[in-house]
């Protein structure tokens, strides 16, 4: 009778999908084995497209100079006016231009006008377009 075959080493891919990595390919060590549904592990990034990023970008420049604004003008005095007053400007230019940045990464400006309409919770495009409402409002 022959013994039993030692369990497989846990960095050899079972999956047949994937080739299996050559060893020392610079990859970190991590699970290989396969994967629910024979899926990858990771998705594709949604955008492939410099806009998304740019919205993005310009979304978190705009909080963080709100910030700095309101900050400026608690701690008051001459040299901080001119921050404050700098950094709240900055603050409505970005969602301004990422708005319109937003706007064409849609396509159409019927699809955003459709995001108003209707929100769903699970939608990250849904519920930052009712976040950037507000913020243009005030």
């Amino acid at each position: 009778m022959k013994p039993p075959s030692p369990p497989s080493a846990p960095h050899e891919r079972t999956s047949t999908l994937w080739p299996s990595p050559k060893a020392g390919a610079g990859r970190r060590p991590g699970w290989e084995g396969p994967t629910y549904y024979g899926r990858p592990q990771l998705k594709a990034a949604p955008f492939n497209s410099w806009i998304v990023g740019a919205y993005i970008f310009l979304a978190g420049m705009s909080g963080s100079s709100s910030m700095i604004g309101a900050i400026a003008d608690a701690a008051g005095g001459p040299r901080a006016q001119g921050v404050g007053k700098r950094a709240r400007g900055l603050a409505v230019l970005a969602p301004t231009l990422g708005s319109a940045l937003l706007i064409k990464d849609m396509h159409t400006p019927q699809r955003f006008y459709n995001m108003l309409r209707v929100f769903k919770p699970r939608s990250p495009m849904s519920i930052g377009t009712w976040i950037l409402v507000p913020f243009g409002l005030t």
